[in-house]
């Protein structure tokens, strides 16, 4: 699974599919939506200083969240057709 690294704010980072967009709320600069090549929802969420608020997750999302390292890893690959 290749993936690509993005820097959030508040000293989170994210870790995605390569094929996924992350993309930020344009009304609240600290929620983000993460889409397939479709442009289906993966999961939608925000981050806080010390805290990461999942609101929507549009699959079977294996998503792992460290406070400490402030690493987000959304484990989630596209079907394959």
């Amino acid at each position: 699974m290749g993936t690509k690294t993005l820097f959030l704010p508040y000293r989170w980072t994210v870790v995605i599919h390569e094929s996924y967009h992350l993309y930020t709320n344009q009304e609240d600069q600290y929620a983000f939506a993460v889409l397939d090549g479709e442009l289906d929802t993966v999961v939608a969420f925000s981050v806080g200083d010390a805290s990461v608020q999942v609101s929507n997750c549009g699959y079977d999302v294996n998503l792992d969240i460290n406070v400490d390292t402030r690493l987000i890893t959304i484990g989630h690959e596209p079907e394959r057709e």
